[in-house]
C-alpha cells in the first residue's frame, strides 16, 4: 500500500516506511489489528471491544473507566 502525500504532508508515508521496517516488509503490515499499530505508535496497552456485545451505556461506561 502506498500512500500519495497532499499538502506537501510527508508524515503518512514516512509513518508507512517505518511500519514497513518494524514488521520488516510492507505486505507484513496488512491485514493487522489497529490495535497493534496503536500499541507500536504509542507504547501504551491497548484494549478492543465489540460494541455489539454492550447491552447498555453504563455498561461501556464501565468499561472506559476501567481502562482509565
Amino acid at each position: 500500500m502506498l500512500t500519495k502525500p497532499s499538502d506537501n504532508a510527508m508524515w503518512a508515508p514516512l509513518l508507512e516506511k517505518a511500519w514497513a521496517k518494524v514488521k520488516g516488509t510492507f505486505s507484513g503490515g496488512e491485514g493487522g489489528f489497529m490495535t497493534t499499530g496503536l500499541r507500536a505508535l504509542t507504547g501504551v496497552p491497548v484494549e478492543s471491544f465489540s460494541l455489539g456485545r454492550i447491552s447498555n451505556i453504563e455498561s461501556l461506561w464501565a468499561q472506559l473507566l476501567e481502562a482509565d
